[in-house]
């Protein structure tokens, strides 16, 4: 079952929680893609290629390096194969 709006409400929460990872943006651009949401994607892949990066890491370098390429190579193959991460808390 894709739960697109649990999805985005987890990645949305932990972005406030933590806002200088990417990883989060990162989740919320891959739901988007899989919603075939073109213009958040371009807004969240915008954020993405302009946050500062407090620790560099190979991984923020190849995330950065990833989102530079065209939407329309990405929507088919993502639309199919996208994880989602649900955030499970302590009740």
């Amino acid at each position: 079952m894709k739960d697109y709006s649990e999805a985005l409400r987890c990645y949305q929460t932990a972005e406030f929680m933590c806002p200088v990872r990417v990883a989060p943006l990162e989740g919320m651009l891959n739901v988007y893609l899989a919603m075939n949401n073109t213009t958040k994607v371009d807004s969240i892949r915008t954020i993405i290629q302009n946050k500062d990066i407090k620790v560099p890491s190979s991984t923020i370098v190849e995330i950065k390096r990833n989102r530079r390429r065209p939407i329309q190579s990405e929507l088919p193959f993502l639309a199919h194969n996208i994880i989602f991460y649900r955030i499970i808390t302590p009740v």
